[in-house]
């Protein structure tokens, strides 16, 4: 079976989510979204946030992994390491 990675960066990422549904049909999907401090509250994802992640993870019938910026940029590797 093929796997389908899509990493989310942004806010417009619902058009490029559509153009993935035809590769998903036959694939493992992963949704990675690197989240800015601004998309958490007292250390917790926004409400927003959370509709929005089980939005993208119904439409792809994806697995979802969420990466700090911050840890992001002390390694952007971290994303290659995850999925090996």
């Amino acid at each position: 079976m093929n796997k389908l990675v899509v990493v989310i960066m942004g806010q417009n990422c619902e058009k490029f989510i559509s153009l993935c549904l035809e590769s998903v049909k036959d694939a493992d999907a992963i949704a990675i979204e690197v989240d800015e401090e601004y998309h958490f509250i007292n250390g917790e994802l926004k409400e927003k946030d959370k509709q929005r992640q089980k939005n993208i993870e119904e439409a792809l019938h994806c697995k979802f992994l969420r990466i700090r910026e911050i840890d992001y940029l002390k390694n952007i590797n971290i994303v290659k390491e995850i999925l090996i």
